[in-house]
């Protein structure tokens, strides 16, 4: 089958969850969860954010960003307004979410607990109900987290969703999230946090022009858009 045809199937459970998501349960762990993280991020670890006058005030649109820390998703809610934060979705490991205090607070956080590794097509039928119910999705393409820092390829799902959906991505740059908490490192430690968000990249801006040899439309959106997460890291000194 097409992308298109198994694009349009949504698991039942999320369905529910994208649903309930303007619930007062929901907006209340969301904004509670997001109190801690400023309270811990900007307190202790001084987050900096730039270019806040590119993030659309609403979705759909899919936020990408490299991944280098278990801090990545808590400085991108962060770093959001209130208004827009409380659209997002974020897909996370399942089995991080067998607890079940765990699974409760996903459900408010808008957390799409799927296994991506095993699930692949669950994950991007989750995405695509998320990003036509006009929420905003946030996406780590890369997959998992950097082991040394730098950015790494791009998988192919974020460019499968932009093709098929054709909504907008806006990339973003996180700095220091390595040095504060590398991979293998069991606790972190104190480094300064930046965010840089880049202008919003429309699917046409993705997917027309001239391709790299060889790659198909999704790989196509998926370097590109690795390409301007890179430009946004170097002015920050970021390692190339």
């Amino acid at each position: 089958r097409g992308w298109s045809e198994i694009l349009a199937e949504i698991p039942a459970e999320v369905a529910a969850l994208v649903e309930s998501s303007s619930r007062r349960s929901a907006i209340l762990i969301t904004g509670f969860s997001r109190a801690v993280c400023i309270a811990v991020l900007r307190g202790i670890y001084g987050l900096t954010i730039e270019g806040l006058e590119h993030v659309p005030s609403a979705g759909p649109f899919i936020l990408v960003a490299n991944h280098c820390s278990y801090f990545d998703a808590f400085i991108l809610a962060t770093a959001l307004p209130y208004a827009v934060a409380q659209q997002v979705f974020y897909l996370g490991f399942e089995w991080f979410f067998r607890n079940p205090v765990l699974a409760w607070w996903a459900r408010g956080a808008r957390v799409i607990p799927v296994d991506m590794g095993s699930h692949l097509v669950r994950a991007l039928q989750a995405s695509a109900r998320v990003l036509r119910d006009g929420k905003i999705l946030c996406l780590f393409p890369e997959g998992e987290r950097s082991a040394d820092g730098r950015v790494r390829l791009f998988r192919k799902g974020t460019g499968i969703l932009v093709r098929e959906i054709r909504v907008p991505v806006l990339p973003v740059y996180l700095s220091g999230a390595f040095e504060a908490w590398p991979r293998g490192q069991t606790w972190p430690h104190r480094h300064p946090l930046r965010v840089r968000f880049g202008t919003l990249l429309s699917p046409e801006e993705l997917l027309e022009g001239t391709r790299p040899r060889g790659a198909d439309d999704a790989e196509t959106v998926v370097l590109r858009l690795r390409e301007r997460v890179i430009a946004l890291g170097a002015g920050m000194g970021a390692r190339p």
